[in-house]
């Protein structure tokens, strides 16, 4: 039961509690870092639900199958037109299909994944539907930022957090024949598991986290003409952007680590930053965060970041 889902024991046993008991509420909100496997979680949890076996979800029937490809009649996965969710979004794919009463068995399931794209109006737009579904419904909400739904919305949710595994739990989801580049991909997973695929599966990424990697551990010995060529080779893609700054807050809280215990493999670059520094490159992370969010010139902000995440020179 659950098969699917590494770690997270606590959350586990509180969804198979609730599928043993019937006790299934109407709606959920799966939130975490991207790539913790919310909707791996949110899958099998419809599985579980919907399947008749007594070792539910036992992966094999009918309905586990059509789950697992995603084309079962009573699980709807609710998608999105654009780069959002619209009130057009919600209406069609959530409220008017919500009325609807199951065609092969007793539940409807509606999975919302990317739930931090509902822009307000929508998320207003599924507020009544949320509180007061059909007694046949559930409805699971999938975020990478719990913070971006409305204090209406969460209140009406079961809220479950998906928590970074270990890295022994992430070795043995990945797959691979390479025990070094598994290795590597585990560190860089950080305990996520999406994250360690990624890198283990994508060349192309797997070249870009390791170059981001060779100028972060240049930074204590970098000037600027230096610092502009990194900015250019990082690029201003705002998806490789947003993964740097996730790289960026795992490199210094590791080097922080590093520089307490006085020894791991960047000591050498450990040594170059003051305790000072890291409150301030942490400071200026968020601040490169705020400034995409304002499309201020990328250009120009990640080369003033990589000025700030260089230690200070007395």
């Amino acid at each position: 039961m659950f098969d699917s889902v590494y770690g997270n024991e606590r959350l586990i046993k509180h969804l198979k509690n609730t599928v043993s008991t019937g006790n299934i509420g109407h709606c959920y909100l799966f939130h975490g870092e991207k790539g913790l496997g919310k909707r791996t979680v949110a899958k099998e949890f419809a599985m579980a639900i919907m399947c008749q076996a007594p070792d539910r979800p036992c992966q094999r029937c009918s309905d586990c199958v059509r789950i697992m490809r995603e084309d079962h009649p009573d699980v709807h996965f609710v998608q999105h037109a654009k780069a959002v969710f619209s009130v057009d979004d919600i209406r069609d794919g959530l409220n008017r299909e919500i009325v609807n009463r199951p065609i092969s068995g007793s539940r409807r399931i509606f999975i919302l994944d990317d739930a931090e794209l509902l822009n307000t109006q929508a998320q207003n737009a599924m507020l009544k539907t949320i509180e007061e579904p059909p007694e046949y419904a559930t409805i699971m909400l999938l975020s990478d930022n719990r913070d971006a739904l409305l204090p209406t919305v969460l209140s009406r949710c079961v809220e479950l957090s998906l928590e970074p595994l270990r890295d022994s739990q992430v070795k043995r989801a990945l797959r691979g024949e390479d025990e070094q580049l598994q290795e590597a991909a585990v560190r860089h997973g950080g305990g996520n598991i999406g994250r360690a695929k990624r890198y283990l599966e994508d060349e192309a990424y797997r070249e870009w986290v390791d170059t981001l990697g060779k100028i972060l551990r240049a930074l204590p010995d970098s000037d600027i003409v230096q610092l502009r060529r990194a900015a250019a080779s990082i690029g201003t893609d705002k998806d490789r952007l947003i993964e740097m700054l996730s790289q960026m807050q795992r490199w210094f809280s590791g080097l922080m680590k590093t520089k307490a215990l006085g020894e791991g493999p960047d000591i050498g670059c450990a040594t170059e930053y003051s305790y000072e520094d890291f409150p301030r490159i942490f400071a200026a992370i968020e601040n490169f965060s705020t400034r995409m969010k304002v499309n201020v010139n990328a250009e120009l902000s990640l080369l003033l970041l990589l000025q700030e995440a260089c230690p200070a020179r007395n």
